[in-house]
């Protein structure tokens, strides 16, 4: 402080430095040795009040003293410093104001803020407490009057090797407080949604993130409303999607009337803006939906909702036809107008039996809505199918229980995968001093073959053996048929295993044949562990081929640890990560054969998309992966830059940051050694900068653009006990 009082809080050495306040940048220092002090006793937590337990201010210009109550009550340092932001919607202007020393808390404008006091000891500890302000200012909102979109990363051309791209947009005037919203559209039509990719948006930087999903085109729209106090603003960037699989669409979910593929001029959202109907329906006016999957065991009922929009009553007419508005006509439906029914998007819903070919629908259709008398709100359509006998592949089904059953081959009707279906299998059965193969075909014994399988010789023992099916997931409905040599093998049974959910915890082993997307090329090897037995890995030897994807792992919120990776590697080889939208580039201990290498991949939390493939050029293959997680963190709210102590690092750019961790020794488990991580963030979570290795000093350089950055410290001992009682920091 300004009185030049230093307080000694724990042993070491400081270095105290005095600058003239006249501008000329003049300052002097000097070392002083610390002893005697004893442990710094850490603050642990921090509750944020208002006096007299207020949480409003309603009088104008009425300030609010804040208070801060620090556990334990004997810490080292027992001092805040304040802060406050706005909570919710555009941080600027900012709704109040707070003196950072006394948590004085001056209101501007009405809204609601957030109100921290975080300790000064370098815990990283903090509380919060909510103030809502009014009688103020109101906060005068900005429309925006043009929105320009910037393509930062990737292509308009998305592929299997690239399926991402980032974009971010552009505001005019450039003190607009209103705020941008995005969403993936169809290029034909920029009000209908398409599935064609998705959209996430990091709320801190404002940039947004596009992953194709199917083939096809597709359009990124960012558009505002402007809160009401302007006309609404777009605007739209086209992407075209090459190499992926096409989209479908299940009808036995309901599905929404603006996901059309394309569609009559005139047709236009209403409704609720998160879940609208689609309007501007009028006499020949239609909507097409592509890919339409009715499966193997067909339709039955059509269950429309939606606002029949005649007056008097008459009913609304829908053809459904095949292909196009003027394809086959596979039936009529009259929808009717409800009785109590009011103009609020009071959308209901009515069930249809169809007759004639609208019946029994089987396979893929192209299927069109053309509204033929008056007009409908439409808000979704669903049909319901055909009730069947199914068969669950996911249970053991024994030879003797299947349809048929001839020399070398078992047919199995009606298997039911429902979703996200199977990519294993397990066969049972047992060959005669050679392996026999084993396919899988659809529909026939004759049909395609969905997998071509290797089963070992088990000199006349029955076994039941795992495969992996690469390629797409089966799913729904399949007669399906196991074709096999007449003589030389006997199958006992088969049983498939339904593939993981949408989110599973990321700290669990998977195996690499386990991926939700595959590359367009790769080689699966066999080589040999350190016990002889023979393990499988999977290879891409090129990026350009995509990527091995794991979809929706959870990282939780304490967030990760390291990597490990088993696998197999022919000399030098770098293995690609990408979780962030960002490649990361893994060089493993030198060395080849089949083993297990570990990467320190620090903080990660929530639920990710997983990506592996290989540096171009580089044999290394993987057999298995899983995250650890983290057992403890502490986070350093204090640095040194360049020799002076700071605490954030707003102030840091372009020098160099150091981290000293120090140990007590005494506090360690008997036998126990530390590891440490020291890791730089940036403002949106992204590894910038990591070292790792026993305790001791770290230093980084901060880039230019070091706002919003932040260090953590992790740290565990060899057995994963947290030490935190153990650690300090300088």
């Amino acid at each position: 402080g300004k009185d030049g009082v230093l307080k000694a809080l724990r042993d070491g050495d400081v270095r105290v430095t005095a600058t003239a306040l006249d501008g000329s940048g003049e300052s002097a220092s000097l070392d002083i040795a610390i002893s005697n002090q004893g442990a710094l006793v850490p603050v642990t937590g921090i509750t944020v009040t208002g006096a007299g337990g207020a949480a409003a201010i309603t009088a104008k210009s009425r300030a609010l003293q804040m208070s801060a109550e620090i556990a334990p009550s004997d810490a080292t340092v027992a001092k805040v410093e304040w802060s406050a932001y706005n909570k919710a919607g555009a941080q600027e202007p900012a709704l109040a104001a707070i003196d950072p020393s006394s948590g004085l808390l001056s209101p501007l404008y009405d809204g609601v803020v957030t109100v921290r006091a975080t300790a000064t000891d370098g815990s990283g500890v903090y509380g919060e407490a909510d103030i809502a302000i009014s009688g103020q200012n109101p906060v005068a909102l900005v429309p925006i009057s043009a929105i320009d979109i910037q393509l930062l990363s990737g292509s308009q051309a998305l592929s299997a090797a690239a399926a991402t791209a980032t974009v971010k947009a552009t505001v005019a005037p450039p003190a607009a407080t209103a705020t941008v919203d995005w969403r993936i559209a169809a290029t034909e039509d920029l009000s209908a949604s398409s599935p064609n990719a998705t959209i996430s948006v990091d709320s801190a930087t404002g940039v947004a993130t596009i992953t194709a999903k199917y083939s096809g085109t597709f359009s990124v729209v960012a558009s505002t409303t402007n809160g009401g106090t302007g006309v609404a603003v777009q605007a739209s960037m086209p992407f075209t999607a090459t190499g992926f699989e096409e989209a479908s669409i299940n009808p036995y979910n309901i599905v929404k009337a603006v996901s059309y593929a394309s569609a009559s001029s005139g047709l236009k959202q209403e409704g609720p803006s998160g879940d609208p109907l689609l309007g501007g329906t009028s006499n020949n006016s239609w909507a097409l939906y592509q890919n339409v999957d009715f499966g193997l065991w067909g339709s039955q009922d059509l269950i429309i909702q939606g606002v029949n929009a005649n007056s008097g009553g008459a009913a609304a007419a829908i053809q459904v036809r095949e292909g196009s508005n003027t394809g086959a006509l596979l039936g009529t439906i009259n929808f009717a107008k409800k009785a109590d029914s009011s103009w609020n998007y009071d959308y209901w819903a009515q069930t249809f039996t169809p007759t004639g070919a609208l019946l029994g629908l089987t396979g893929l259709h192209n299927i069109c809505f053309v509204f033929t008398n008056g007009s409908i709100t439409f808000y979704s359509w669903q049909f319901t199918e055909a009730d069947h006998a199914a068969r669950d592949p996911y249970i053991v089904n024994p030879v003797y229980g299947a349809d048929s059953v001839a020399s070398g081959a078992a047919g199995y009707l009606n298997f039911d995968f429902g979703e996200p279906g199977s990519k294993k299998v397990i066969i049972t059965g047992s060959t005669q001093n050679a392996p026999a193969t084993v396919e899988i075909r659809d529909g026939s014994a004759t049909g395609a073959i969905l997998a071509s399988l290797n089963f070992p010789d088990t000199s006349g023992s029955a076994q039941g053996v795992e495969f992996k099916l690469y390629g797409a997931a089966i799913k729904r409905g399949h007669h399906l048929y196991l074709t096999y040599p007449a003589t030389g093998f006997e199958l006992e049974s088969v049983q498939f295993i339904r593939l993981r959910p949408d989110v599973v915890s990321a700290y669990q082993v998977f195996e690499a044949e386990d991926f939700d997307e595959e590359p367009s090329a790769y080689s699966i090897g066999n080589y040999a562990d350190a016990n002889g037995a023979v393990q499988t890995v999977l290879n891409v030897t090129d990026t350009s081929n995509g990527a091995f994807i794991y979809n929706g792992l959870d990282f939780g919120a304490i967030g990760s640890a390291k990597l490990r990776v088993c696998g197999h590697a022919d000399g030098d080889r770098l293995l690609r990560l990408n979780i962030w939208g960002e490649d990361i580039y893994l060089a493993p201990t030198e060395g080849s054969g089949y083993a297990v290498w570990e990467y320190y991949i620090v903080g990660v939390t929530g639920v990710h998309d997983v990506e592996f493939n290989y540096y171009p050029g580089m044999d290394f293959g993987i057999d298995w992966f899983e995250f650890v997680e983290l057992p403890n963190e502490l986070a350093a709210a204090a640095f040194t830059v360049d020799g002076a102590a700071v605490g954030s690092l707003a102030d840091a750019a372009g020098k160099a940051l150091g981290v000293e961790v120090l140990i007590n020794s005494a506090l360690l488990p008997q036998g126990g050694s530390i590891n440490a991580v020291i890791a730089v963030y940036d403002s949106a979570g992204r590894l910038q900068a990591l070292q790792s290795g026993k305790m001791g000093a770290y230093r980084f350089d901060i880039p230019a653009d070091a706002d919003g950055m932040a260090v953590k410290v992790f740290f565990w001992d060899d057995r994963y006990i947290p030490v935190a009682g153990a650690i300090q920091f300088n």
